[in-house]
Parts: C-alpha cells; structure tokens; sequence
C-alpha cells in the first residue's frame, strides 16, 4: 500500500531496512522447524545483521534486538555467525566514523540526536494514526495486526515479547528523531521500516478471524486494493506534494488543510491529525482513533472463544466513531491548530502577558510581532481572523499583512480604541495556485500600545 509501493524509491534507507527486519524477524521464528546445520539462509541472515549498522546508525539497536531473538529461538552455531558477522560489522563502522569524522558515534552532535519528549510521544502516535504519517491510515489493513497481538501472545509469549521489542527498536529513534516525521523528505518514510513487522501479527489475526471467513477476507483485501488505487489517483491526478512539510517549527503546516498528504482535502478534517505543538487532544478524529484501536486490541483478546464478544469489541467502537464523526462539528485552523496562541517563533519583537503579547511605545521597537508563517493556501476563499486591542494613538499602531510569496499586501490598519479588545474578521483574501507558501503578519508601528491575542487563518466552505 501507500506509499511502500508507489514511492519505493524515495523510502531509503528505512524501507531496506524494513525488508532486511522482516525476513531476519521470519527466520528467527522458523529456527526451531530447520535442521541445525549452517544454510544459505543463515549467510544471509548473517549478512543482513551486518549490513543493517550501515544503512544508519539508528539501526544498530535493531539490529542487537534482532540478534538477540534468533540467540534466543536456537542456541547454535547460527548465533555464533550472526554474533561474529555484528561484532565485526560494528568494529569496522566504529573505526570508519572514528577516521572520517573523529569520533565512533559518527557525524551526530550532542544536539543532534534523539530528543525524547512529550513531541516524540505525538510523533509516535502519528506514525501510526497520522493523516499523512500513519501507517494504519496509509493502509488500514494493518489495522488487523491489532486484532492479531493477542493471539499471537497465547501461541507463543517469548515470540510475541522478541517481536515487540524489535518493533519498538525499529520505530523508537525515529519518533524521537529531531526532525519530525523524517524532515524534508516524503511522507510516511519514517513508519516504513516498522510497519512491515505488522505482517507477522497480521497473519495470527488472518488464522483467527479468517480461517472460517474467506470471502471476508476477500472483501477487506478488495476495499483495501480500492483505498490504495483510489489514494494514488488522487495524488497523481491532482498532482498533490508528497513531500514532509511538518518538520521543523520554522516551515511546518500549521492547519491541516494545508498539511500535505495523500487523502482528499474534504477528508482532512474527519481523519486524525497528530503534530507537534498542536493541541492534539482537541482533534477528535484523534480519540477515535485510539478507541478503534483498543476495540480491536480488545476483539484479539476474546478471541476465539468469545466471539460474539469479539464482535462486540470491533463493531462498538467504530459504531460510537460513526456517531461521533456524524455529530461533531470541526474548524481545522481553529480547533486543530493554532487558533488560541501565537506562533513564538513569529515575533521580533513585543513581549507577553500570560496569553496575550503586548508591545508598548518607548519600550518595543517597531516591526514583526506576530505571524503565521509559510502555509500553501489552496485556490478559495480564507478568513482571517485576529483578537487584540490598541490606545496611546490616535494614528493606527498596527496592520495586518498578507504575503503571498510574491507582494505583501495590507489588509487592514488597526486602530485604538482606548484599550478595549475588539475582533477583526477578513474574509477577502483568496488562496492561489502559485505553489509558493504564504503568510500572514502582524506589524506594529512603534507608536502607542498594541496587543494581540490569537491570531487564526480558517478555510471558507
């Protein structure tokens, strides 16, 4: 599916290094029904533990965890190749990066490596629930892998514990990668290496729920097909940019509707959205989500013996998604973005007041005090909208800019009108086709007072 097989060229080294985990994770799960004796699979196997350091430093600790699950499934000779082949491995890359960049580690810095935090947790939920990110979005039939941990769990606990510790050796480093969702590069490209483990609890689900219900499983591989054809027309067709714009604070989408990714534009306010320093806990799309996944967590667990149950489990939550979708009502620059708070790395200049920014004559130079910065307006109309108040002039202390990547244009002049707060709503501006990212602004003229307390761009229906 999306975007493994369309932009395959474009997922190095994450979607190699996918391909090289699912078949050293399949080998060590077979070990026991193999002859003990040395293989060409096993040189292979060997191969790939080695080669995996050297597509990137951040695989080294998968490639520990999976040496450890074949150490673990066959206590042989084939442990001790798989051993001799990593040791060396990381000796020789160790000296390379010592020679061609002074030190082991390689060419990271202090500053840049992984920085776990509250961001890193968002990006982790993204990389699985994400509009453009999310793996189980891009193809929800790995959805089923849910359904099918539990299962695997009762077959075989140590198999299911290796599996997930692999997986979250494969997909960790790259949620707390710095530059979010894989920075400037196409989207979707830092789940490729994880989510083709999903295979394996995907085919314990399959032998769960499938084994007596093929034409289901017909059913679900044909919507699944459709999706996938359907997501590459649309992106083909209308020749949407694939490319992360979400990845570092000074160029990332601020609103979903400019966020690029591979589902329909009519779509985007329905599907969850998970980002950094976005409110994340508004969207609802994104509590839908989790609750369909721990519905089917739940349908894996009853299984088999409760199926009924089982079918309760799957069909409550997507029916309460359903409901919830049908009766919620979303503004995505307002309620998904940044709606209630300024972009800080806007200003210049200004100083703020628990949530309102304020810049006084005498005190504030003149310049930038506001702005949301570098989003791609599609063709129509949007509102701007902007909370703030003035006094100390009777000449405007304020205006708002529009930029369109071409011109600036003013908008309007903002007045005082002796300290109240007053809203401003401008509707009159119009998004193009340019393809050049947009922005507003808020200026402050260096005279009386000013302050401004949310300032929001939202898409006219």
């Amino acid at each position: 599916g999306m975007p493994l097989v369309h932009a395959s060229s474009q997922l190095f080294p994450d979607l190699p290094a996918g391909i090289l985990l699912l078949f050293l994770a399949g080998r060590a799960m077979t070990t026991g029904a193999r002859p003990p004796n040395l293989s060409w699979r096993d040189l292979l196997a060997a191969a790939a533990l080695a080669w995996l350091p050297w597509l990137h430093v951040k695989y080294v600790a998968a490639a520990l965890m999976a040496f450890g699950w074949q150490a673990v499934a066959s206590r042989s000779r084939k442990s001790l190749l798989d051993a001799v082949a990593l040791a060396g491995s990381l000796a020789l890359l160790a000296w390379y990066n010592r020679f061609a960049f002074g030190k082991a580690s390689g060419p990271y810095g202090p500053g840049d490596g992984l920085s776990p935090g509250l961001n890193s947790f968002i990006v982790f939920m993204g990389l699985h629930f994400d509009q453009a990110h999310g793996m189980f979005l891009q193809q929800p039939l790995w959805l089923l892998g849910l359904v099918g941990l539990a299962p695997m769990w009762r077959a075989s606990r140590s198999t299911c514990l290796c599996w997930m510790l692999l997986y979250a050796a494969a997909i960790l480093p790259n949620a707390m990668h710095p530059n979010w969702y894989g920075g400037g590069s196409f989207i979707g490209r830092f789940g490729a290496t994880a989510v083709l483990l999903w295979a394996i609890p995907l085919g314990y689900a399959a032998r769960s729920v499938f084994a007596d219900h093929v034409r289901a499983a017909m059913v679900l591989s044909g919507a699944s097909m459709a999706l996938q054809l359907g997501l590459a027309y649309n992106w083909l067709n209308n020749g949407e940019s694939l490319v992360n714009n979400s990845y570092r604070r000074d160029i990332w989408q601020p609103c979903v509707w400019s966020y690029n990714g591979f589902f329909p534009h009519a779509w985007r306010d329905f599907l969850p959205y998970w980002h950094p320093d976005v409110s994340f806990w508004r969207c609802p799309a994104n509590h839908l989500a989790l609750m369909a996944a721990a519905g089917l967590l739940a349908c894996g667990i009853c299984l088999p013996q409760r199926r009924r149950l089982a079918w309760g489990c799957l069909l409550g939550p997507s029916l309460a998604a359903m409901v919830l979708a049908l009766t919620m009502h979303t503004t995505p620059a307002s309620a998904i973005c940044r709606g209630d708070a300024l972009d800080q790395w806007g200003c210049v200049t200004g100083r703020n007041f628990q949530t309102a920014r304020i810049a006084e004559q005498g005190v504030d130079s003149e310049g930038l005090m506001g702005a949301v910065y570098n989003f791609f307006a599609r063709p129509g109309k949007y509102r701007i909208v902007l909370d703030y108040f003035a006094k100390g002039s009777e000449a405007p202390v304020g205006a708002v800019i529009w930029d369109d990547g071409r011109a600036a244009t003013k908008l309007a002049l903002l007045r005082g009108d002796d300290g109240v707060w007053q809203s401003v709503s401008l509707i009159d501006v119009a998004g193009d086709q340019t393809g050049k990212p947009m922005s507003i602004k808020i200026v402050y003229r260096g005279c009386g007072t000013l302050g401004i307390a949310r300032l929001g761009v939202e898409p006219l229906r």
